[in-house]
């Protein structure tokens, strides 16, 4: 897959935030998955591509997850079943490690494990919660990106690797992501193993923390996924 930024399509990041239906969801994880550059996500993603080999990661903990997820996937005739992982075996990477349990055949996710190092720079702890309910309550303008990543992955069964900038009311200036599927006993895409590394991180601002605790404030009420 080629590694260049997407185009801007000011018309899916322009005005008010509506989520994604699972219509724009599939088409964008389609885009995705045939390595088709008309994918529109907008200039906040920076990089996208599928990953062969832990070489092409620009961040030691991800590498060392891929790894990782290789070394299980040899063990298991190359689909690493989700029961054969053990996060005490992840302990150089779990503070930016995620853990997701698909949902609607990946076209949404709910938050297992959700790193503390990510946790910390994003705010608050999504464990136990949908992706979908994070990009409700941010209203993030990369909602078709997160649910459509993690349908291609879904789909192709293959890693995938994203690059995206930070909006200014989190202390990272970008994100760095790796997504590896994970397998039950029948081969089908059960689990995702994330490694999400923040990029320039800095202190907050008086602004830009008031900014983040009330765009947060609107996700206390949110009940997490059952």
């Amino acid at each position: 897959m080629n590694t260049h930024p997407l185009v801007l399509d000011p018309q899916r990041t322009a005005g008010e935030w509506t989520e994604p239906s699972d219509r724009d969801i599939d088409e964008a994880a389609g885009w995705i998955v045939s390595d088709t550059l008309e994918a529109r996500f907008g200039e906040q993603l920076t990089r996208i591509f599928r990953v062969t080999d832990a070489s092409q990661l620009p961040e030691p903990k991800l590498a060392f997850l891929f790894d990782y997820w290789q070394s299980i996937a040899r063990r298991d005739g190359g689909k690493p079943r989700h029961r054969h992982i053990d996060v005490l075996d992840m302990v150089p990477a779990i503070r930016n490690l995620m853990l997701l349990d698909v949902r609607r055949q990946g076209f949404d996710a709910r938050y297992r494990v959700y790193g503390t190092g990510i946790a910390e720079i994003g705010g608050r702890d999504w464990t136990g919660f949908s992706v979908s309910q994070m990009n409700e309550a941010t209203r993030t303008s990369l909602s078709l990106m997160y649910r459509s990543c993690y349908r291609a992955v879904y789909l192709s069964q293959k890693p995938l690797y994203t690059e995206h900038t930070s909006p200014i009311w989190l202390a990272a200036k970008a994100w760095r992501r790796l997504i590896l599927p994970l397998f039950d006993d029948d081969g089908g895409c059960a689990q995702f193993l994330v490694g999400n590394i923040p990029v320039d991180t800095a202190v907050l601002g008086t602004a830009d923390r008031a900014m983040q605790d009330e765009i947060l404030r609107s996700a206390r009420g949110i009940k997490p996924a059952g």
